[in-house]
C-alpha cells in the first residue's frame, strides 16, 4: 500500500511540475524563438538585397531617377556641350538603323536603335570643328576607326564599359592608346556631307554576346543636373523595352520618326 500511494505521490508531483513549466516558462521560450527567427529573418533580407533599390513614382531629380548609384555612376563629364545641341533622339528609338543586341539584365532585343543621336543647333548644321566633344571619364582611347566621314572613336574605361563616339574628328594629339581625363576636350563632332547628327552609345562585353545601355543611366548627379536643365526627364530619353516590344520598329519603311526625339529648352 506504501508503495502504491508514493508512486502516486510521484506521479502527482511530476504533472503538477509540467503545468508550473508549461504555464510560466514555455510561453517565454516560445516567444524568445519567435523573437530570433523574426530577427534572422529580417536580417537575411536586408544584408542580400538582390537588384537595384526602386524609386518612388513621383521622383522627379534627374540624377535620382536615372542614376544606379555607386561605382555605376562612372561617367562624371557631359560628352557634349549642351549649348551647342538642339535635340537628342530616345534609347531604343527607331531612328536611324538597327542596332540592338542583349540589354544589361540579359535579355535579347533587336530591331530597335541602342544609343542617341545628337543633332545641333542650326548654325552648326553641316560644319566640322565646331561642336565640340569631351571625354566622359577618364579613360583610354582603345579604338579609332575611319568612317564615311569622321572616326569611330571608343574610350574605354576600367569597370568594362565603352563610350562610343560615331562621326567625330578627333585632335590631333589623341589616338589609340592615348590616356583620357573626365572633361577633356579630345574632338569635333563632323556633320559634313549633309549629316543631321552623329551618334554616341555605349557597349560592355560579357561572354558571346555585347551588353548595350545608355550613358544616360551612368552619369552621376552633376551631369544629369545639366539635363535637368534642359528639360529632359527619363520618360523622354529611354524608351523602355516592354513598350518598344509592343510597337516594333520597321526601318525598311521609317527611319526618321520625329516623335522619338526629345528637344532641348
Amino acid at each position: 500500500m506504501t508503495t502504491t500511494n508514493t508512486k502516486i505521490i510521484i506521479v502527482l508531483a511530476v504533472a503538477g511540475g509540467l503545468i508550473v513549466f508549461g504555464t510560466n516558462f514555455l510561453p517565454d521560450l516560445i516567444q524568445e524563438e519567435s523573437e530570433k527567427t523574426v530577427s534572422v529573418g529580417y536580417h537575411y533580407e536586408t544584408s542580400f538585397q538582390i537588384g537595384r533599390p526602386s524609386q518612388p513614382a513621383n521622383q522627379k531629380s534627374m540624377a535620382s531617377s536615372f542614376s544606379l548609384g555607386g561605382d555605376e555612376q562612372f561617367i562624371t563629364s557631359n560628352p557634349v556641350d549642351l549649348s551647342q545641341i538642339n535635340r537628342i533622339s530616345k534609347f531604343r528609338s527607331c531612328i536611324g538603323h538597327d542596332y540592338s543586341g542583349t540589354n544589361s539584365e540579359g535579355q535579347q532585343e533587336s530591331n530597335r536603335s541602342m544609343k542617341h543621336y545628337v543633332e545641333p543647333i542650326n548654325s552648326l548644321a553641316g560644319t566640322s570643328g565646331e561642336l565640340q566633344v569631351f571625354a566622359p571619364f577618364d579613360g583610354r582611347i582603345t579604338q579609332a576607326k575611319s568612317e564615311s566621314r569622321g572616326q569611330q572613336v571608343w574610350i574605354s574605361t576600367s569597370n568594362g564599359w565603352h563610350f562610343i563616339f560615331f562621326h567625330v574628328d578627333l585632335l590631333e594629339q589623341f589616338s589609340v592608346g592615348s590616356s583620357v581625363n573626365s572633361g577633356e576636350h579630345i574632338g569635333y563632332a563632323n556633320l559634313l556631307m549633309g549629316a543631321a547628327n552623329f551618334d554616341i552609345g555605349l557597349k560592355q562585353f560579357g561572354p558571346g554576346n555585347q551588353v548595350f545601355n545608355s550613358p544616360f543611366l551612368y552619369m552621376d548627379s552633376a551631369v544629369l543636373d545639366e539635363y535637368l536643365e534642359k528639360g529632359l526627364t527619363l520618360e523622354d530619353v529611354i524608351i523602355s523595352k516592354f513598350e518598344r516590344d509592343s510597337s516594333p520598329c520597321n526601318f525598311a519603311e521609317e527611319s526618321y520618326d520625329e516623335r522619338e526625339f526629345v528637344e532641348l529648352i
